[in-house]
């Protein structure tokens, strides 16, 4: 499966950090013409992002909406955050994308699992469902300003 074999498909996120992801789980669209939308299992996320050989770089962070959840669930939403930001090294494995680098310790890195279905062959998800919308009512977001984010 080649770089370029992420655009127009559908993602979900099964682990986080080493950590298993809680329901319901973040989904990832990678569309056409660099634009990513999904949910991070509390809120809809939506951003650019573009393939440079083995780095999906993610320039100016992703922007959210901005509602509170549970704190496991704002945590497992700042760790996605975390790894939406700047030039991350990706690896296709089939049907298994990861995201980061397990060797960085935290939430360095994240378990997806190709969605069948999914708006690349006809099918749709609930994050493909919001790729027609448009960031009205989202807001830019770090790792650090997530809403109901515990630091430390």
């Amino acid at each position: 499966m080649s770089a370029h074999s992420i655009v127009g498909t559908t993602w979900v996120v099964r682990e986080i950090g080493g950590e298993p992801t809680g329901s319901p789980q973040p989904e990832i669209v990678f569309g056409d013409e660099g634009r990513l939308t999904g949910t991070t299992g509390v809120n809809r996320l939506m951003g650019g992002y573009e393939v440079d050989g083995a780095q999906l770089v993610f320039a100016g962070g992703t922007a959210t909406t901005r509602m509170a959840g549970p704190p496991e669930m704002m945590r497992q939403e700042q760790g996605l955050a975390a790894l939406l930001t700047g030039s991350v090294p990706f690896e296709l494995d089939g049907g298994r994308l990861v995201l980061g680098s397990p060797d960085a310790g935290g939430p360095g890195h994240a378990v997806l699992e190709r969605v069948a279905g999914g708006p690349d062959d006809g099918g749709s998800s609930a994050a493909a469902a919001q790729a027609g919308e448009t960031d009205q009512g989202l807001a830019q977001t770090s790792p650090a300003q997530t809403p109901g984010a515990e630091n430390g």
